[in-house]
């Protein structure tokens, strides 16, 4: 019968998200799912900074009436909304950090969805040692992975080009600090735009090492400059036949700017996406 196509999912903004540049779909969750499920997506990744400070229950229902999964719940706008991480030089940032994290492990575990570690590792900073800020992130990462455990459910470390943070770049970097973490449910996702940036083979190369190593739990698809398929060079069969052929069988997700705008972004991802799974 051949093997079950690969999955595909699309970034959404809690009700606490604030910025309208954040990526992912602003709305309503009523609306999202409904336009969701309109478009094919099999599931929805939903982006939070404050898991506590909104009520569950809608979301939960909405999801549910639109049958979609949830393969992932996104921890950026942690550091990018409010301004705390992991691994920051303040204690009190570090702690306060940790304890988002594990609400939004407590809102991810409603569907056994995975949780990302991006931007809200925090970075090198000047005037602190880099040895202080690998400490910090990787007695986080324990801590976090060992709490995770519990609800069976997986952190997943996400490579970022040194443009956008100075700290885990490449997919080998990441590779590298799954095995220094050291945890079974510490895994990584790959974000193809960081990827095709700072990786040190070709991303079919990394995908068939990292997916080989059975490090993968998630990937992120855009264009080579953010923007949805089509307005950038990413050669998105390339990918996705890398992936299947790697024998990865979990999510892919649509993380991309709302260009031209939003509903256009979305409808494009499908569009484009969706004839190569």
């Amino acid at each position: 019968m051949g093997n079950p196509r690969l999955k595909l999912a699309y970034m959404v903004n809690t009700p606490d998200i604030l910025s309208p540049n954040s990526l992912g779909y602003h709305g309503s969750i009523e609306k999202s799912t409904s336009l969701l499920k309109e478009l094919g997506y099999d599931g929805i990744e939903l982006t939070t900074a404050e898991a506590r400070s909104f009520d569950w229950a809608p979301i939960e229902k909405a999801i549910s009436a639109a049958g979609l999964d949830v393969p992932l719940v996104c921890t950026g706008e942690v550091f990018g909304q409010s301004g705390i991480g992991l691994a920051a030089p303040d204690a009190k940032k570090r702690a306060l950090a940790i304890e988002r994290i594990k609400q939004i492990v407590d809102f991810a575990a409603i569907w056994g969805a995975n949780v990302n570690i991006g931007r809200s590792r925090w970075h090198y900073c000047d005037g602190t040692p880099k040895q202080d800020t690998e400490k910090w992130a990787v007695d986080a990462f324990r801590e976090l992975a060992d709490y995770a455990q519990g609800y069976n459910v997986a952190i997943a470390l996400e490579p970022i080009a040194f443009h956008v943070l100075n700290f885990i770049n490449s997919t080998q970097d990441g590779l590298e600090w799954i095995a220094r973490v050291g945890r079974p449910n510490f895994k990584m996702m790959l974000d193809v735009y960081h990827m095709n940036i700072d990786d040190r083979t070709s991303i079919e190369q990394s995908i068939h090492q990292a997916v080989g190593e059975d490090a993968v739990v998630h990937v992120h698809l855009c264009d080579t400059n953010r923007k949805p398929p089509g307005y950038g060079h990413m050669d998105f069969k390339g990918v996705i036949d890398a992936l299947k052929k790697s024998g990865y069988k979990g999510y892919l997700s649509a993380e991309v700017f709302n260009y031209p705008d939003q509903e256009a972004a979305i409808r494009r991802s499908a569009e484009a996406l969706r004839p190569l799974l």
